[in-house]
């Protein structure tokens, strides 16, 4: 994901999430339903941002995210 200002970031989705990158990017559920597109806004209201920097190595954490109409709680 690349934030506001430009910073590129990693993000740990919810069990189930895919993404697919053919022919556009895709962020598909649990059940395989496209929630977010390459170049839509994911707003992560939930995400405590002092709790990971969005690194590759400590991801931000999508928890409590509502896309498309539906909240997906991050369980590990």
């Amino acid at each position: 994901m690349e934030a506001a200002d430009g910073a590129h970031l990693s993000v740990a989705w919810p069990f189930g999430f895919t993404v697919s990158f053919s022919p556009t990017v895709e962020l598909r559920d649990d059940h395989g339903v496209v929630v977010a597109r390459d170049g839509g806004l994911i707003t992560l209201t939930q995400t405590n941002l002092d709790e990971a920097p969005g690194t590759t190595s400590d991801p931000y954490v999508a928890k409590g995210s509502w896309l498309e109409g539906r909240c997906y709680p991050f369980v590990k």
